[in-house]
């Protein structure tokens, strides 16, 4: 079951409309939560996606982002998987 499940999910991914982006985060909600904020324009002609993956890609790492300073963050990559707005 669980393989026809996969193979499923592998035939309807259409490796065009499947982008990696990568975000920073103290942890993964908050990488998310970057990566939808900072990436609002990024998301233009598309009527929804999914996030199909997320992995750490990074040790944590201290930051010097102002108001954070010394904090342990760590960098995510993200495979999301977009509609068109013309399906």
């Amino acid at each position: 079951m669980n393989s026809q499940v996969a193979q499923n999910q592998l035939d309807r991914i259409d490796l065009n409309k499947t982008i990696y982006e990568s975000a920073i985060g103290r942890h993964l909600v908050e990488a998310t939560n970057n990566l939808l904020k900072d990436q609002a324009g990024f998301f233009e002609g598309v009527a929804r996606f999914e996030i199909l993956s997320a992995r750490r890609i990074s040790a944590s790492f201290h930051v010097e982002i102002s108001g954070h300073e010394g904090e342990l963050w760590e960098v995510w990559e993200f495979e999301i998987f977009t509609h068109s707005l013309s399906l």
